[in-house]
């Protein structure tokens, strides 16, 4: 249903082309919430039929965060473009674009800018691909992540103030809400200290 939006809009918000559908396998920001199963794959199909290209948006999700290296890697197509930042520098500033030769090969010389290619940054990158591997990493964040929505679930079960669970590996959404019947969220008071209290058992969230 939501692909046949893609196609919708492509059909009679556009001329007919398009340039591109940019999607997160995993909304981040937008409060965790997982693709539909299917509805990538399909959207995707959609835009190129359309002369649009899959852009792979894993600033959040990837590097090994949801329990597989690209997050992308779950819905079963390949992307045009994958755009990735943040963990790729551990804290430095860092970002970065892969995609396939061909569409690389058609954009002609790359122009050098004050910001690119810092020896810093791509240490500082180069250093966290290589831990992903030496330490794996995407078999912890899956196991990890399995531990953490099993705890999570059970916690759910017995507190009204946990409305939903969701995620994969260790990219993971918890809905606080002042009860599950009206789903109303918790003040804002409550929150900070649920908050405050993870930090007291050394888990960083967001």
């Amino acid at each position: 249903m939501y692909a046949q939006m893609i196609k919708n809009t492509i059909d009679f918000n556009t001329s007919g082309k398009v340039a591109m559908f940019a999607c997160e396998a995993i909304q981040g920001a937008g409060g965790v919430h997982e693709m539909p199963e299917g509805f990538i794959k399909k959207a995707a199909e959609h835009t190129r039929a359309a002369g649009g290209l899959y852009v792979a948006d894993e600033v959040q999700c990837g590097m090994a965060r949801s329990g597989t290296y690209w997050c992308f890697e779950q819905h079963d197509v390949t992307p045009d473009m994958v755009i990735m930042g943040k963990t790729m520098g551990n804290g430095i500033s860092m970002a970065g674009v892969a995609m396939s030769k061909e569409l690389a090969d058609s954009l002609g010389k790359p122009t050098l800018s004050t910001y690119a290619a810092s020896p810093l940054g791509i240490t500082a990158g180069l250093e966290v691909l290589k831990i992903i591997d030496d330490e794996g990493l995407v078999e912890n964040s899956r196991l990890r992540g399995e531990q953490l929505m099993k705890g999570l679930r059970e916690l759910q079960s017995r507190y009204e103030q946990i409305g939903d669970v969701r995620g994969q590996g260790l990219m993971v959404g918890l809905e606080v809400v002042r009860d599950k019947e009206s789903k109303m969220p918790v003040d804002r008071d409550f929150f900070s200290d649920l908050f405050e209290r993870t930090k007291d058992y050394g888990m960083l969230a967001s």
